[in-house]
């Protein structure tokens, strides 16, 4: 193969060994090029991809919070369906009488904790005599399901808030030793609503009760932001109230749509009050 002769240099401009190169082919452009190789990376080379590693590992942690978020929910909504079983069995062990509110038995007034954690919820019962009517009837239901040998091996098996657990208040009048609270996946105790609902549930879908409807039982509406459920057996239409939801006739709160009582979890935040997250025993 015929070639002709040529000096080359190589990178560092020093003189290099001659040699025979083909005939059309110079190897001065491999250096050339070569030297651009060396070169590295630019500032905005390295900038590009130093972001696209952060965009990655950010929605690696998005997805990854979420899909633990969904798997908490799941957990949540399974063990507060589990205690809605404990209704029927107290039903059948007791030749169906019924817990307290199952069906009418509408009760007056509970004040509904928010941001309520199981430390925060210790701290509370120990502090004050009488603590939020919803922990008090959590309690005292809790101590008339699990009077039943099934309920009790089924409590048994849920988280519970242990924290709470056989604690009693000196400040109760009834002296009373209450039964363990159940936990959800946020460490936070699950709560025990009355058939009349739970109040002051607020709601971002805006005001649809209409003054000029006339509502069946059971239809839930939205007023001034909070939700409101129409409890009376009689169809009608009357202004929901604003400062006592549970002393009104006619309208409850937030009810299971059978008009049952039920089981709630706060949700991710901790607050009830909230409807944003809450988890219901009623819910699929």
């Amino acid at each position: 193969m015929s070639g002709r002769r040529m000096r080359l240099t190589d990178w560092s401009g020093k003189a290099h060994e001659e040699r025979y190169a083909p005939m059309g082919f110079d190897f001065s452009q491999c250096w050339r090029r070569g030297d651009r190789q060396r070169g590295g990376f630019t500032v905005l080379e390295l900038l590009l991809v130093i972001g696209i590693i952060i965009l990655l590992v950010t929605l690696f942690f998005i997805g990854f919070k979420h899909v633990a978020n969904s798997n908490r929910v799941q957990d949540t909504k399974s063990t507060l369906q589990t205690a809605a079983t404990l209704f029927g069995n107290y039903d059948q062990a007791t030749h169906l009488t019924k817990v307290p509110g199952w069906l009418t038995n509408f009760e007056s007034a509970a004040t509904m904790p928010t941001a309520m954690s199981v430390e925060s919820l210790q701290l509370l019962v120990a502090s004050h005599p009488v603590p939020p009517q919803i922990v008090i009837d959590t309690e005292t239901v809790m101590a008339t399901l699990t009077g039943i040998p099934d309920n009790q091996k089924i409590v048994g098996s849920l988280p519970q808030a242990k924290t709470v657990v056989e604690l009693a208040r000196t400040g109760d009048p009834t002296g009373t030793t209450y039964s363990a609270m159940l936990q959800d996946s946020w460490g936070n105790p699950i709560f025990f609503v009355f058939a009349n609902g739970l109040a002051g549930v607020t709601s971002s879908g805006g005001d649809t009760y209409n003054s000029s409807t006339q509502y069946q039982r059971g239809n839930r509406v939205i007023y001034q932001g909070r939700i409101y459920t129409w409890i009376n057996q009689t169809s009608g239409n009357s202004t929901p109230p604003i400062t006592s939801p549970y002393s009104d006739a006619n309208w409850g709160g937030l009810c299971s749509p059978d008009l049952r009582p039920f089981w709630v979890s706060a949700g991710p935040d901790g607050d009830l009050s909230k409807g944003d997250d809450n988890v219901y025993s009623f819910e699929q």
